[in-house]
């Protein structure tokens, strides 16, 4: 956060069945895949299946399905519940404040910085993650950087990795970002 705004880089994602319009088409990202190939590089992309966009600012965890518009922050909030096993108040996203105590409960189901942090236990969440990084795969990615993996469920990475593995025929590369201050 900016000032009180969210910044334009192309991170922050809100359409998970789409390339980031400033970034071009998937035609763009199979060209891309191929020139890559050519030289003998393989494309990794940057998965985030922990959180979208702020929930304070910008679009306000804005969301889409391939264009269509599915939900905001706000608007998920208002038909959230807190989930018996968890404690957790959730829906597509889940609604429990920022991380200010970085272990426990909060580590996995509070927001990291402020961003719409997704609720992967919703049978739709975990769907429409799982069908946008088998887009990649099916574009040519062969690897994923996965994003903020300390604050998921191991099981349901387990799951994600499982789902992209089961279905290919050449292999995937896939790492996960655990950022800690300390060694």
């Amino acid at each position: 956060m900016v000032s009180g705004s969210a910044p334009y880089h192309g991170y922050w994602t809100r359409d998970y069945k789409r390339i980031e319009e400033h970034l071009g088409t998937w035609e763009t990202f199979k060209l891309l895949v191929e020139e890559a190939r050519k030289r003998r590089i393989c494309i990794v992309v940057d998965y985030v299946p922990n959180h979208s966009n702020p929930a304070t600012d910008g679009e306000f965890g804005s969301l889409y399905d391939n264009g269509t518009f599915v939900t905001n922050y706000y608007y998920d909030g208002k038909n959230a519940i807190v989930n018996p096993y968890t404690g957790s108040r959730e829906l597509i996203y889940r609604h429990n404040g920022d991380i200010n105590e970085w272990f426990g409960f909060q580590l996995k189901y509070a927001d990291l910085f402020g961003l719409a942090d997704f609720n992967q236990n919703n049978p739709w969440v975990d769907s429409y993650l799982k069908e946008g990084a088998r887009l990649f795969v099916e574009a040519g990615a062969c690897g994923f950087r996965i994003d903020a993996v300390k604050h998921m469920e191991l099981g349901w990475l387990e799951d994600f990795y499982l789902d992209l593995y089961s279905s290919l025929k050449e292999p995937l590369f896939i790492y996960g970002e655990y950022y800690s201050l300390s060694p």
